[in-house]
Order: structure tokens, then C-alpha cells, then sequence
């Protein structure tokens, strides 16, 4: 945790069947009071409309904690479908390791 921000480092795919996991992290994190956090999808491949909706609630959900929800290491296709959404102006992006 640098800095103490938490980081969970994703893998494989963020869809039906991963998504209730990272929910369920990220719940966890936000009920022992940490707001601030940052995804690390370095290792994702994929991400359906399932993990999307996921991702959208999580952030709301920090932001209205105070905190926020970073996501980093992106790689193309995963950027691409946040722009085809529209999302790159809502998420916050980090700096790629």
C-alpha cells in the first residue's frame, strides 16, 4: 500500500462471474472506512458490461465517501472500451507502472 492507499491487483476477466468479487472487495474496503483506493488492471484482459456497471457503481460509491477510485495500468483495448462509453471523462485514470 504506498502511501497507505490500498491497491487490488486485477487478473484475467472483470465479467459476470468477476465482478460480484471485486464488488465485494471494494465493499469491504469502503466498510472499514477506506474510501480511496486504486484498481491495478495491469493483468485484466477483458471487462463485459457486467464489470463496467461495476466499476461505474464502485466509483460513485467512493466519490460519495469523499474518496475516489483509480484505475491504472490500462492497457489499449481496455482504454478503448471506456472511450467508446464515454467513460474516460468520469473514472480516474492513473500513471501505467
Amino acid at each position: 500500500m504506498p502511501g497507505g492507499l490500498p491497491v487490488l491487483k486485477l487478473r484475467g476477466s472483470i465479467d459476470a462471474e468477476g465482478a460480484p468479487i471485486l464488488s465485494d472487495a471494494i465493499e469491504s474496503l469502503l466498510g472499514g472506512g477506506q474510501s480511496h483506493m486504486l484498481l491495478d488492471f495491469e493483468l485484466v484482459r477483458f471487462i463485459s458490461s457486467t464489470g463496467i456497471g461495476c466499476l461505474v457503481a464502485a466509483v460513485s460509491e467512493c466519490r460519495d465517501e469523499g474518496g475516489d477510485l483509480v484505475l491504472t495500468n490500462l492497457n489499449a483495448p481496455l482504454r478503448e472500451v471506456f472511450e467508446a462509453l464515454d467513460l474516460m471523462d468520469y473514472v480516474t485514470i492513473g500513471e501505467a507502472k
